[in-house]
């Protein structure tokens, strides 16, 4: 089982495992970038080249559980993406990120460990 090192590999797994949970799109990609737009956002999804991206900030996800909630957000954002609905934080968006919370605290927490971290 790979060990995560730090946040980053943590929000690895945990995306790894969020797309197989909840079939999110094969070639969903996540970067680290220093800072979104220079704005104090902790993390966005946005579409390059026809694939989703999901981008957490280095400078403003400060923690590892942090790291992983706001991936989980994001995650919920990818879900609605194909529905128009991916922008937005309404009663769907709210929905879905309570679910995948849910699963990440009932069991997901310890299965996305078996994840690899690169």
């Amino acid at each position: 089982m790979p060990r995560a090192r730090n946040r980053w590999e943590r929000a690895t797994q945990v995306l790894r495992w969020l797309k197989d949970e909840f079939d999110l799109p094969a070639d969903l990609r996540f970067e680290v970038v220093e800072s979104i737009d220079g704005q104090e956002t902790l993390g966005c999804v946005t579409e390059c080249g026809g694939r989703l991206v999901v981008r957490l900030s280095a400078k403003m996800c400060r923690s590892v559980n942090e790291a992983v909630e706001v991936c989980i957000h994001e995650a919920a954002h990818v879900k609605l993406w194909d529905q128009g609905l991916g922008h937005l934080h309404g009663p769907k968006f709210w929905t879905t990120f309570g679910r995948m919370m849910d699963a990440f605290d009932h069991h997901g927490h310890m299965d996305s460990r078996a994840y690899p971290t690169e």
